[in-house]
């Protein structure tokens, strides 16, 4: 199953839509990548309010900001994009889903300092390389994603790597898992659940629904941006 999908004409995000028949209840995957075309997160945040409940990622901490440098600094608007707007709305029932900040740090704490300082220096320095060199193609290019690791993910695994995505993968993809269980045995449940999240934790996510006895139902490529 594939997420992200990159080409000569842009890069595209899949909407799957996975449903089980009893209890007649449907999830609709949102992958989502930081930077965009605006008419992409109007497309994906129209669809997602339809449903009944929508879980949303983001966590509110110093170490995430200083993280997230790299695409905040790329100066985006200057190749026609914005970074992903927060979802909001009065229509449907907001949940965040994701880490808490003081859980994050703490994570983040225990993996190996040399490793912290490359990412987060590393980020500031990406976001400056970015904001002077990147384009719609160079953005995209490497960000295909499916729900299978591919040759990359396991060449380069390694216990430091290992203990970086406890913090940045790892339990955010835990959290996302148990909310969407606890939301699928609420009395009444939601019938309809929209997940906007990043596409890389959207692994995790079907796997989850897997085992709940989900399948895919639907699919539908949205484009994120144009080359």
């Amino acid at each position: 199953m594939q997420f992200l999908e990159h080409s000569i004409i842009g890069l595209r995000a899949a909407r799957h839509v996975l449903t089980r028949p009893t209890p007649k209840q449907q999830v609709t995957l949102f992958p989502v990548i930081h930077l965009g075309d605006p008419k992409f997160y109007e497309t994906v945040h129209a669809a997602a309010a339809a449903h009944d409940a929508v879980l949303v990622e983001g966590v509110a901490s110093k170490t995430a900001r200083h993280l997230t440098r790299a695409y905040r600094w790329a100066a985006p608007e200057r190749l026609g994009l914005v970074v992903q707007p927060k979802f909001t709305s009065d229509r449907t029932r907001v949940i965040h889903a994701d880490l808490p900040g003081p859980e994050f740090d703490a994570l983040w704490r225990g993996a190996p300092w040399a490793e912290r300082a490359f990412l987060e220096v590393g980020a500031a320095l990406m976001g400056l390389w970015l904001r002077g060199t990147a384009t719609r193609h160079s953005l995209g290019r490497g960000l295909c994603t499916n729900d299978l690791k591919d040759r990359d993910d396991l060449l380069v695994w390694s216990p430091r790597r290992a203990s970086i995505l406890a913090a940045l993968q790892d339990a955010r993809d835990a959290a996302l898992c148990s909310k969407i269980t606890e939301l699928l045995r609420e009395n009444p449940a939601p019938a309809s659940i929209a997940v906007i999240y990043g596409a890389a934790h959207m692994r995790a996510v079907t796997r989850a629904l897997d085992r709940d006895g989900f399948v895919v139902s639907d699919s539908e490529w949205i484009t994120i941006f144009e080359t």
